[in-house]
Order: C-alpha cells, then structure tokens, then sequence
C-alpha cells in the first residue's frame, strides 16, 4: 500500500500542489527520517506539471552559490551574482526542489527565502521559477509561518 495515496497524505501533497500553482515558493518541515521519502512522492507529483530542477542536496555553500551551480549559470563578469541575475538567467519556469535542508543551514536558506520572495513579485506568478525546500530536522518554531499545511 502507497502511504502517500492514503487521504492525510494526498491532502498534504495536495495542498503543496495548490500553493505551488498560486505561484508561492513552499518549505516543508519534515522529521530526518521522512524527509526523503516525502521529497520523493511530491517529486513524481510534481513531475506531471511542471519542469523540476533537483532535488537537490544542499553542500553547505550560500544558498545563491548553491542554485548557480545546480543551475550550471555561468557567471557574468560585468556584474555581481544576485537573486535578480539568477532569476534572469532561469530560461524556463520550472520548480527548483532542494531537499534536506538541515537546521546548520536554515538560517542561510531562510534569508534567501525571503530575498526570493520580494525579488519574485516582480515576476508574474504563471512565468516565475518557485522554490520547493524540504528541511530536514528543522524546528517548526523556525519554520516560516505561511506553509501548504
């Protein structure tokens, strides 16, 4: 039996699916032990929509250096690497997934978050690339307050 088809679950797989349609970025807190089987059943249901870039296992670098590199962008020598500058070298929407997030690490990956957020509602939300972050060990107290669920 999929434990991810049973009603709680699909409910929660759901819900990120609609805020990701809204054109929202999502973070999901998950227990260390869940976090890859649920980043798992929510990229094959991601799969089915959209383009996924990941997921991808943070290394440690600054969130910004992390996605240039996944990304393979190359660095333009007339400026400094910004979210504005990744954003525009994304080339199709997609949904970047970054999976295991763990808590030495959040404080980094919340500001960017944030960062993201602004410089994303200059973008129309059926155009932007959204981010998907599974932690992994995260406190929910540290979590942001807007999540799917």
């Amino acid at each position: 039996m999929d434990r991810w088809s049973l009603p709680g679950p699909a409910g929660f797989i759901a819900g990120v699916i609609e805020a990701l349609r809204e054109g929202s970025s999502v973070v999901i807190g998950a227990s260390l032990p869940l976090y890859a089987p649920l980043a798992y059943a929510i990229e094959e249901r991601l799969a089915e929509e959209w383009r996924i870039t990941g997921p991808l296992a943070p290394t440690g670098l600054a969130p910004l250096d992390e996605l240039y590199a996944a990304l393979d962008i190359e660095d333009d020598p007339t400026s400094r690497r910004s979210i504005a500058s990744l954003m525009a070298s994304i080339e199709f929407k997609r949904v970047i997934m970054v999976s295991g997030v763990n808590m030495p690490q959040w404080p980094a990956w919340r500001r960017f978050l944030d960062d993201y957020a602004n410089a994303s509602r200059a973008v129309a939300a059926v155009d932007r690339t959204q981010l998907f972050i599974i932690t992994a060990g995260v406190p929910k107290a540290r979590l942001p307050n807007r999540v799917p669920a």
